[in-house]
């Protein structure tokens, strides 16, 4: 996201406030061209996040399954190229 659109996010933005803000982006903000990402952005967010959130060293996490692993690159890699 931030190649896509470098000038819509600060050096504090990553992924959970990068979908709430183009969830609240209206009409006229380039933010809004993104709003049909919004639900695969969500999704690869809260797989990824119980393995790196602050608040959580990821212990809790379990191991990685690599089907699940590589369905989510995919996924990550198809909103990249949208």
């Amino acid at each position: 996201m931030r190649s896509k659109f470098p000038e819509s996010w600060g050096e504090k933005d990553w992924i959970g406030n990068m979908i709430d803000k183009i969830r609240e982006a209206q009409p006229g903000d380039v933010l809004h061209h993104a709003a049909h990402l919004v639900i695969d952005l969500t999704e690869v967010n809260d797989w990824g996040k119980r393995f790196y959130h602050g608040e959580t060293d990821g212990s809790d996490a379990g191991a990685v399954d690599a089907t699940e692993l590589k369905g989510y690159v995919k996924q990550t890699i198809e909103i990249i190229s949208r």
